[in-house]
């Protein structure tokens, strides 16, 4: 056991849909060494709208993990999604964001609506920056939510249709994924999407672990400890297309 495990307080975030932070957890991600709390905003803040101009290369817009970062170069470069998703105040909170690649695919393993097969190609569900890792897709793996609320049906439950991530893949396309099977590719910036409740920030759990000016709080039904400082980065859910995926 290194020294920092020996003094660091024990921390207990809430369980996977708990409501938290203004939202419901979703998990954790890894960024440059430090590991962060995701948060997805309930479903009645769902937006649709295209990512951007399509032929134009957004600097900034490439993190598979900076839900933030990303959301912010899109909006400084003239997006109107994601201007409405920074211009968002959900439960008190103002640092929503559109969830970066590997932010999102959390949303799907956690939240799956249907109980579809998955479809498994390419690499669906591979996720090296989430905790646990997450492995590719089997047709079974993840099955349908068993979260309160989110299964298809439920009021906080993500439609089986696109869903567009803030992490760009090329000046022509940006990475999305379909929330009926698991189907994660990239898609034409021009396409008209549906931007889901956001995910609300991300907090630093090492900012936690190593600030010696924690308390105690209660939070969602778990004891967390607050440090100062916390760091949020959010990611709202944003659904790519009008149409259903059969």
């Amino acid at each position: 056991m290194s020294a920092v495990e020996k003094v660091a307080p024990a921390i207990q975030f809430p369980e996977i849909g708990e409501p938290f932070g203004g939202g419901f957890f979703s998990g954790i991600t890894v960024e440059n060494g430090q590991r962060y709390a995701n948060i997805t905003a309930g479903a009645e803040h769902e937006l649709v709208g295209e990512w951007g101009e399509c032929g134009v290369k957004i600097d900034g817009a490439d993190s598979f993990t900076d839900s933030r970062a990303n959301t912010e170069a899109m909006a400084a470069s003239g997006s109107e999604l994601a201007q409405q998703v920074l211009a968002l105040e959900v439960g008190g909170f103002t640092d929503w964001a559109i969830p970066a690649r590997d932010v999102q695919e959390l949303q799907y393993r956690h939240f799956k609506p249907t109980s579809r097969e998955n479809y498994c190609w390419n690499r669906d569900g591979d996720n090296p920056n989430s905790l646990p890792v997450g492995l590719l897709y089997t047709e079974e793996s993840p099955a349908k939510t068993q979260v309160p609320g989110f299964a298809e049906g439920e009021p906080e439950a993500f439609q089986a249709r696109w869903y567009w991530s803030s992490s760009q893949r090329s000046a022509g396309s940006a990475f999305y994924l379909y929330f009926g099977d698991g189907y994660q590719d990239d898609l034409g910036k021009r396409a008209t999407s549906s931007a889901s409740a956001p995910s609300a920030g991300r907090l630093s759990i090492n900012s936690l672990i190593q600030s010696g000016r924690s308390r105690p709080v209660a939070q969602g039904g778990a004891l967390l400890w607050q440090c100062t400082p916390i760091y949020r980065s959010t990611s709202l859910r944003l659904a790519c297309c009008k149409w259903p995926r059969t």
